[in-house]
């Protein structure tokens, strides 16, 4: 009899158990993450992928530097390639945002000064493609975003005898300094792994006139991978009727078990599930748009700018990562759009850390989520390697012009991704 009882009562929990479970699914209840299995089926029978948050969560900042110069006294070591600047920054990372999370009061630096110390002092000069928020990096950080509007394409860790300083170059050219209260030993340790190469800054050779005056000079002929190009394989299979692109609809929240796929016209697939949809062309290109209703939400549901930039970037490098793509990402620029709470965030594509001149994600921000996203997938195959132009004589093509930067770039063209060296006009603050 007690036998009986005590099947009858497991029975009895197990029945309650499930009407709970199935009223947390129909009511948009969260389930404890503590209950494992459920939590992961009742995510979802929502429509959740359990992935992507769990990346979210371990994401790092979204924007990456171009190339780190590290200088000591009128020595360089200059770094351009994915490889050596990520290994740098590595090392540079917990100063960089010690120094971020503790900023003091910004002034202004005159361009000589700047360059008096890229010349006589000792730290690391980063260059971005693009202009970087000053709140979105501080956020990054872990520290308070503040409400300085600042955004910077180039930051400079400076180490002084007992802390760091930054310094920042804005989008009009001007500089300014902040002391902050991060110590200076991690900074000369990373300027001890980075043995002068011989190169130098543009200013230091009378030859290089036309060149902005803070430009790295490499020591020797830059070469870089040449890429055989085309797209993904799993638009190719999606577009052509093949098999349920799972992974790329979970990494725009959609259910790859509840989306339907409805043909649209040739060479063309979309998949909707609600109010998402997720279109696929053949010539690689992805849109996902969503047509009214809720969008997709900032990083960690936090519906700020910087939350925002952080969840598209996730989004778009799941997807290439679920392509097979070695391409990475990093912020290039925000727009603001006419309405109050209206962006565009674009990112940058890059290959082996250098950017694609005709290639990059578009996002559309609307009152504080993500309703629509562009972006391509392809496939690469190194091929080869080009040596660019070197400096001196990319610099004699432009004699008598305004102050360029020299920038390394891949173009696309006829299925191949060759690099190049692009000139930047420059503004002067």
């Amino acid at each position: 009899m007690k036998e009986k009882i005590k099947t009858a009562a497991l029975i009895a929990n197990g029945l309650l158990m499930a009407v709970l479970f199935t009223l947390s699914v129909s009511l948009g209840v969260s389930v404890d993450p503590s209950l494992g299995p459920l939590y992961t089926l009742s995510r979802w029978l929502r429509g959740e992928n359990t992935v992507s948050q769990v990346q979210e969560e371990e994401s790092d900042p979204a924007a990456y530097p171009l190339a780190v110069s590290a200088f000591q006294q009128g020595d360089l070591y200059y770094a351009y390639t994915q490889q050596p600047v990520s290994a740098i920054y590595a090392l540079l990372r917990p100063t960089l945002e010690e120094a971020l999370g503790s900023m003091g009061e910004k002034k202004t630096v005159q361009r000589e000064d700047y360059y008096r110390v890229l010349l006589e002092e000792q730290g690391f000069l980063l260059e971005y493609d693009g202009q970087v928020p000053l709140t979105a990096m501080r956020a990054w950080s872990g520290a308070s975003p503040g409400e300085d509007e600042l955004a910077f394409s180039r930051l400079v860790l400076l180490a002084e005898e007992d802390r760091v300083d930054l310094l920042l170059e804005t989008e009009e050219g001007e500089w300014f300094r902040f002391s902050t209260a991060a110590a200076s030993e991690k900074l000369q340790t990373a300027l001890e792994e980075c043995d002068p190469d011989g190169s130098y800054f543009a200013m230091e050779d009378p030859n290089l006139s036309v060149l902005v005056p803070d430009q790295p000079v490499p020591s020797s002929a830059i070469k870089l991978p040449v890429y055989e190009c085309k797209v993904a394989d799993v638009i190719t299979d999606a577009v052509s009727g093949g098999e349920m692109p799972r992974a790329l609809l979970e990494c725009f929240s959609m259910n790859p078990y509840l989306a339907k796929r409805y043909a649209a016209g040739e060479d063309m697939a979309v998949f909707v599930q609600g109010n998402y949809s997720l279109r696929l062309s053949g010539d690689g290109t992805v849109q996902f748009t969503v047509d009214g209703g809720e969008g997709l939400e900032g990083e960690s549901g936090e519906n700020t700018l910087v939350g925002l930039i952080g969840r598209g970037w996730q989004v778009a490098q799941d997807a290439l990562d679920s392509a097979g793509s070695p391409l990475d990402l990093s912020l290039k620029s925000i727009q603001k759009g006419a309405e109050e709470e209206e962006y565009t965030i674009l990112f940058s594509c890059r290959a082996s850390g250098v950017p694609l001149s005709s290639q990059q994600v578009t996002i559309h921000v609307r009152e504080g989520v993500i309703v629509s996203m562009e972006m391509s997938l392809l496939s690469l195959t190194q091929t080869g390697k080009k040596t660019l132009l070197p400096y001196s004589l990319a610099a004699a093509a432009r004699e008598g012009s305004s102050a360029v930067r020299l920038q390394c770039r891949y173009t696309l063209q006829e299925g191949k991704l060759t690099p190049y060296l692009s000139y930047a006009t420059v503004k002067e603050g």
